[in-house]
């Protein structure tokens, strides 16, 4: 049941894009079929690939979620994290913007106020790529922690962090390591003292990864953290900085009750 009712909401969006905008969908197959390559819409690079380490970290929309890719090099360099940082994966032509999933097989179409996901060959191909870059440097997917870093800008003042395999005992853990590390600094104090998390399952959430837990990176892997940032925490480079310095020093902290 749970199967079918995923795919049967790809469907729905599939037809929907089909029926209100063929135009702004056909002008996605960019390239003929034979002559498909995930490598024709964007980059996708590995770094820290032969570091052993129960922690996996992803930025799969590292353009159009401004200054991830930044944010998870860094997380990356300070914590000896394996990573993968997505970029590019994105046309716009006006009001016409069309993403590339990445971390799932399918595309987003935004256009005015019509908003839609729905399959591709493409998306299939690049999600392919990713998920076989993910598989290799996160050795256990079983035990390890996988993490992916995104950006939101609906709740300016909030972190959500959606998961899997994470028990509500885990969550508590994790805010309590938040709470604890986030006044390091003057500056950080400042900085994060009102800005609120919320994680899965100790709180209700609007950025569930729904697709993702279904068909995505999340459903081949056992624990994850999926985190939104708000802008505040991605855009200025000082910011930035203090956010990275923050998340590795609660991830580091984080392992010890996760990977076992």
């Amino acid at each position: 049941m749970f199967f079918k009712k995923s795919y049967s909401r790809i469907f729905i969006f599939c037809i929907s894009c089909f029926f209100i905008n063929i135009t702004g969908c056909s002008n996605l197959q960019t390239k003929e079929e034979n002559d498909l390559s995930w490598s024709n819409w964007g980059e996708i690079i590995t770094l820290n690939s032969k570091i052993q380490n129960c922690i996996t970290i992803t930025a799969p929309h590292g353009t159009n979620d401004l200054k991830t890719d930044i944010l998870v090099k860094r997380i990356s360099q300070l914590g000896s994290f394996p990573s993968i940082i997505a970029t590019g994966f994105v046309e716009k032509d006006g009001l016409t913007r069309n993403r590339i999933n990445v971390n799932r097989p399918s595309e987003k179409f935004n256009s005015g106020t019509t908003k839609m996901h729905f399959f591709s060959k493409r998306s299939e191909l690049v999600y392919k790529e990713f998920l076989k870059r993910v598989l290799i440097i996160h050795a256990n997917p079983t035990k390890n922690l996988y993490v992916e870093i995104h950006g939101q800008s609906k709740f300016p003042q909030e972190i959500e962090i959606a998961t899997k395999g994470i028990s509500l005992n885990d969550a508590k853990i994790f805010l309590q390591l938040w709470e604890k590390n986030k006044n390091f600094t003057k500056k950080s104090k400042k900085l994060f003292e009102n800005i609120e998390l919320r994680i899965e399952p100790l709180h209700s959430i609007y950025y569930k990864a729904t697709d993702n837990k279904d068909f995505g990176v999340i459903s081949k892997v056992k624990k994850v953290l999926h985190i939104e940032l708000p802008k505040v925490l991605r855009i200025i480079p000082e910011n930035r900085i203090l956010t990275a310095k923050l998340i590795t020093k609660v991830l580091i902290e984080f392992k010890r009750n996760t990977c076992y």
